[in-house]
């Protein structure tokens, strides 16, 4: 009896697999890097004969560890024309008194401080329609307080976005990791992007379905950021970043994404209480709170990505001297999803040991999601730098 249960779910399973490997080599194909930094000469369109002006816009709330990092390498940008703002969100630790010092120093850097938060918004958003209002750049970058840049890429990022016609940009850093947890949690975002999404249907394809975005950077032209509606129409999303790809979409525009890992680097989280609280709070947001498709999503990495391990393991209980025959749609499965989990991460230089134990990543992701649910459905709600924020419609 052991054949008939175990084996064909494990074909399924497979040829499961097999779609979501054709993906990740669809993604390899079409995720592209920014452009080699150029000269102004070469920027397109050809009528351009300067670089435009860029607002850098920098949200920190309670960023006293990286902020100075993030403002210096941004001040050593080589981009000829840009200015950085940067908002002090109610910060309760040394942020504030950092950025005061550090706009001394840096010319062209100006420090403002937030204004009482409204209801109906979340912090991030009201943070950054708060910059929006105070920068005067023909392109906007929104950025994170925890991103290190290197010296080319704003250049590599605005000649990418003109001579792509697009309005919008985003770039993946590349993501520093240290502890144990940190490699096990943030590649399950690449892993989600690579395996589940055709990216290049991000601007190829008016389904706003097909959206991705990382807030750690996101470049607009300032005519495509107003007419999507900017953060004011997003202002209540927790994953505010794929949202606005979706206005984007909406307005017309074209939004791209692109890899920035020699460009851009940045340390998500440092602890497992970071990994654990940080995608606790956009897990399930980011399905637009759906109970179903949540578990839905949880069911199927569990069904694909553990179910061979348990199936080898019960197999080896069951019969042991078990046919060959049992044994191989398992151990194939368990190959397949390795060599997904390697692909990813050569492509972003991840650490590829910590991906040959993926199923303790894996049982991490269903933990989390369970948790999204349980903040919001059951908890006061999501728990994100001494806020709490509850946008779901029960």
């Amino acid at each position: 009896m052991a054949i008939p249960v175990l084996f064909f779910p494990q074909v399924l399973v497979g040829a499961s697999l097999l779609v979501f490997l054709g993906i990740v080599f669809y993604n390899l194909g079409h995720l592209k890097f920014l452009k080699a930094n150029p000269n102004e000469s070469q920027i397109s369109p050809s009528s351009l004969t300067t670089f435009p002006k860029v607002s850098i816009l920098i949200p920190a709330r309670n960023e006293e560890a990286v902020i100075e990092n993030c403002i210096r390498s941004l001040a050593t940008l080589d981009y000829p024309n840009f200015e950085i703002i940067a908002l002090n969100d109610h910060s309760s630790d040394k942020t504030g008194a950092i950025l005061d010092s550090l706009s001394r120093e840096v010319n062209n850097l100006t420090v403002i401080n937030g204004l009482r938060l409204p209801e109906g918004w979340m912090g991030k958003c009201w943070a950054c329609h708060q910059l929006f209002i105070k920068s005067s750049g023909e392109l906007l970058l929104f950025t994170d307080a925890d991103t290190i840049h290197h010296p080319h890429s704003l250049k590599r990022a605005v000649t990418t976005l003109f001579e792509e016609k697009a309005d919008m940009l985003t770039a993946i850093p590349f993501q520093i990791m240290n502890s144990f947890w940190e490699k096990q949690g943030v590649p399950l975002i690449h892993l989600l992007i690579m395996a589940f999404l055709p990216l290049a249907q991000i601007w190829r394809s008016k389904n706003e379905a097909f959206a991705f975005a990382c807030g750690q950077y996101l470049l607009f032209t300032r005519i495509a950021y107003e007419r999507s509606g900017g953060h004011e129409s997003v202002k209540n999303a927790l994953v505010e970043d794929v949202w606005l790809v979706k206005q984007v979409k909406r307005s017309g525009g074209k939004p791209m994404v692109f890899n920035g890992i020699d460009a851009v680097s940045c340390r998500m989280y440092d602890s497992f209480e970071g990994v654990w609280k940080g995608f606790s709070k956009n897990l399930f947001a980011g399905v637009g709170y759906n109970t179903l498709g949540m578990i839905a999503i949880l069911s199927l990495f569990a069904v694909i990505f553990l179910s061979p391990i348990v199936t080898l393991i019960a197999l080896s209980i069951a019969n042991p001297f078990p046919s060959q025959l049992e044994f191989i749609p398992p151990v194939l499965n368990i190959i397949i999803a390795l060599l997904i989990r390697t692909l990813i991460a050569w492509r972003f230089q991840l650490p590829v040991i910590s991906q040959t134990i993926y199923p303790i990543s894996i049982m991490l992701f269903i933990g989390i999601g369970f948790n999204s649910i349980r903040w919001i459905k059951f908890g006061s709600g999501a728990e994100w730098k001494g806020r709490t924020y509850n946008f779901s419609k029960n």
